[in-house]
């Protein structure tokens, strides 16, 4: 987490960047409410704080209670200077208003943090390395089957929801692929029993 605490205070410290943030934020939980009337919440750079260190790692909300109500540097970034009890931050309290900000305001403030450090350091993108590499395997059956069989289940489970989440239609047959699926590789199975199922293969 420090890390995020560290970006926060970054962009607390530049007044411009900051309100730009603030101001998305600001159409998504006020609206064209008015900011003087209701019951006290939270103010606009506690709810952006939490949302960030929330998603930031990947917190639950009772997870994220605690630091709100525990963590000295998170308090103190959080503009919480009273006392431990003066100020307490019930789940309910953080949820109501972080489920507030969009995802797509998430998104724009996360270009915003990335064009911050862009100008801060221009030749970031041409310096980063990567460890990953492609390697030749000779994967034998039964594990290339059961590879495909469970890439295929993990694809058909988030496709759907990731289809609803953003309105897209086209994976209503999504159980039914998954049984055809199953089906496919316990016919691959017993293909591959015994002796020469190479001709098995090159028959089917």
């Amino acid at each position: 987490m420090i890390p995020i605490l560290r970006g926060l205070q970054h962009l607390y410290s530049q007044p411009k960047l900051r309100q730009q943030a603030l101001d998305l934020i600001t159409q998504d939980v006020v609206g064209d409410a008015d900011p003087k009337r209701g019951r006290p919440g939270m103010t606009l750079w506690q709810i952006l704080v939490l949302a960030s260190v929330r998603q930031g790692c990947n917190c639950t909300y009772d997870h994220l209670q605690y630091l709100a109500e525990n963590h000295n540097n998170l308090r103190n970034i959080m503009q919480v200077f009273q006392n431990w009890n003066d100020e307490p931050f019930d789940w309910r309290r953080i949820r109501d208003n972080i489920c507030l900000v969009q995802p797509e305001t998430i998104e724009k403030i996360n270009h915003l943090i990335v064009t911050e450090g862009h100008r801060l350091v221009p030749n970031a993108a041409e310096t980063i390395r990567g460890d990953s590499f492609v390697a030749e395997t000779n994967v034998h059956y039964p594990t290339e089957s059961s590879l495909m069989l469970d890439g295929l289940q993990k694809i058909l489970t988030l496709a759907p929801e990731l289809a609803s989440l953003f309105g897209k239609l086209g994976w209503r047959q999504a159980k039914s692929l998954r049984k055809k699926a199953k089906r496919a590789a316990r016919e691959i199975g017993r293909v591959k029993k015994g002796r020469n199922y190479q001709a098995r293969l090159q028959a089917g």
